[in-house]
């Protein structure tokens, strides 16, 4: 099982208005249910990812939910949605292969989501870029201040 949008604000946030983490949480996965933020337009709230961080768990999967209506915000891109769990201090190597590696695995597709010799060639080069960043989530009353920034692609010749 996959829930999606798993750091959706209210209604229907895996978080009380105390903002403690609803004991079904845990359980789901304890059951193995896979967490994937699906961020788009209203499916990402700082304060619910902070609750379920601090709780220890952190999404399976950093996946876009990208569409007309957040192209230009608050979701902007996978890039912008692994910087923003950066900046809420999920490990780069966890975020990296939360956008790699466990998608591939959760669709059964071990090929993908993977440097290994003989894989399917599908790879970006990035480099993080030190700064100060504003993000926003879906309710966007509290903005999020990022020191750094995984959204620089490496073009052709740069590296």
């Amino acid at each position: 099982d996959i829930l999606t949008h798993c750091f959706r604000p209210f209604p229907n946030a895996p978080i009380f208005a105390s903002g403690a983490v609803r004991p079904d949480m845990r359980l789901a996965r304890e059951r193995g249910v896979i967490f994937d933020i699906g961020h788009g337009m209203g499916s990402f709230d700082f304060e619910v990812a902070r609750a379920m961080l601090g709780e220890g768990l952190a999404p399976d999967v950093i996946s876009s939910d990208v569409h007309l209506y957040c192209v230009d915000g608050p979701a902007f891109d996978i890039l912008v949605c692994m910087s923003k769990l950066l900046a809420l201090g999920m490990p780069l190597v966890e975020v990296l292969r939360a956008a790699t590696q466990r998608p591939a695995e959760t669709i059964a597709r071990p090929e993908l989501g993977t440097l290994a010799v003989g894989a399917i060639g599908d790879v970006a080069v990035l480099r993080l870029r030190p700064g100060r960043f504003t993000f926003v989530d879906a309710v966007r009353d509290q903005p999020l201040l990022g020191d750094q920034r995984g959204a620089d692609r490496i073009d052709k010749g740069e590296a």
